[in-house]
């Protein structure tokens, strides 16, 4: 293993000494013979952007990048040389994954754009750290750490994180430009890290607020998949009513077709789940017509699951229900289990979605195959099978199959 007290300390300013974050020694483990490695051909690993963002702040950060000095073609004859598995799929951007103990680990060459066009980047490689981290989006976004717990933070993102600020990088005006999505991940961003205290500061600062409204219109040009999955962001953060109104009044949503709703439903909505797509079905229940799919939706390039569960949950709300009505759906109306919890969880009802979550569904006594022989028409088979769980689900579920039988002759001689 590496020993990371050998490693040089770098002088300048931005340099801190921290601990070596506790979710951190793990990776350091699996990582210190290709670090052992770099450093021997004078270069070095750091942790990069999210997931020192993710430490510093007490979470566990679900993906792992790092960046060195090295090309990504000394790096493959290094990873090579070391019997490392790794995958080439981000090559094109710089980046390699790394494949060590079950964890993957991208490790992306230093970049600085040479040109932008407001989504993509041309880059040149650099052994820069400063200029790798001067192209990315925000400060606390714009942190590396080494596997010594030397901290490089030229843009105070470490006090922009305990603050509860987001702020772009450098100049706002021109980091948009450089990549419109940033608008959307700004929000996003600010509804997992910003102080919600309206009595202090603003949220964004009138500079930022400026800049984000003026170039909004730059979202028009990036694909609807990257504004969905940024917009699902959104709604499943803590402030999700907050953040939307922030973006209605800056007019973001306005750039991206998305509508204003008063919020009502979404915060009724909010208070029992954090699923985006239900929490999304709640904004647009207040904008949208019943039986009719909304624009925007229609627009998204949603999944067939989350397409049927918004037009599930938008097409007859009319409140919330009690528990043995969500019930009768499930077993009469044979709804899906997980659009009537849904239903149930857009409502604010937690308790009635954790209980059908765990309901066992009763089993009717007697199957198709005992009805259709009373069926005299191919339309009398649901209508009669219908009827008998009604009247199942009307007796507390105490009929015998005897007494189900009964109820089907009788059926079966009204309809002949």
């Amino acid at each position: 293993m590496i020993n990371i007290h050998s490693l040089e300390l770098h002088v300048g300013k931005y340099y801190t000494m921290i601990t070596v974050p506790e979710g951190a020694i793990e990776h350091i483990r699996n990582l210190s013979e290709v670090a052992a490695a770099l450093t021997k051909i004078g270069d070095e690993m750091r942790f990069v952007g999210g997931c020192v963002r993710g430490w510093l702040h007490g979470e566990t950060p679900k993906d792992i990048d790092l960046h060195i000095k090295s090309t990504p073609e000394v790096a493959m004859a290094l990873y090579s040389a070391l019997g490392i598995d790794f995958y080439t799929t981000g090559l094109q951007h710089g980046t390699i994954t790394l494949r060590i103990n079950g964890v993957s680990y991208e490790v992306t060459s230093c970049r600085r754009d040479v040109a932008t066009d407001g989504r993509h980047a041309q880059v040149e490689y650099t052994t820069d750290w400063m200029a790798d981290l001067a192209r990315r989006d925000l400060t606390i976004n714009s942190m590396s750490l080494g596997f010594n717990g030397e901290l490089l933070d030229p843009y105070q993102g470490r006090k922009d994180l305990k603050a509860g600020h987001v702020r772009f990088v450098g100049e706002a005006f021109d980091r948009i430009r450089e990549d419109y999505l940033r608008i959307l991940r700004f929000f996003r961003f600010l509804g997992r890290y910003a102080e919600f205290d309206f009595n202090a500061a603003p949220l964004i600062d009138e500079h930022q607020s400026y800049c984000l409204s003026y170039l909004a219109d730059g979202l028009k040009q990036i694909s609807r998949e990257r504004v969905l999955m940024e917009l699902l962001g959104i709604f499943k953060g803590d402030h999700a009513d907050e953040i939307l109104e922030l973006m209605g009044d800056l007019g973001i949503s306005k750039a991206i077709g998305l509508p204003t709703a008063r919020l009502k439903n979404l915060r009724i909505a909010m208070a029992a789940t954090d699923d985006p797509i239900i929490r999304l079905a709640a904004y647009m229940d207040e904008v949208s017509k019943i039986g009719q799919e909304h624009p925007f939706i229609r627009d998204l390039p949603l999944s067939k699951d989350d397409r049927r569960t918004i037009t599930y949950l938008t097409a007859s709300i009319n409140g919330p229900k009690p528990l043995i009505e969500y019930q009768r759906r499930i077993f009469v109306d044979q709804e899906s289990r997980d659009m009537v919890r849904a239903y149930a969880l857009m409502m604010g009802q937690a308790d009635e979605a954790d209980c059908l979550e765990d309901w066992e569904i009763p089993k009717l006594p007697i199957n198709g195959n005992d009805v259709k022989p009373f069926a005299k028409r191919p339309t009398d088979f649901p209508i009669i099978l219908g009827h008998v769980r009604h009247m199942f689900f009307q007796s507390d579920y105490k009929l015998t199959a005897g007494e189900c039988m009964a109820i089907v002759a009788q059926c079966s001689m009204l309809n002949a």
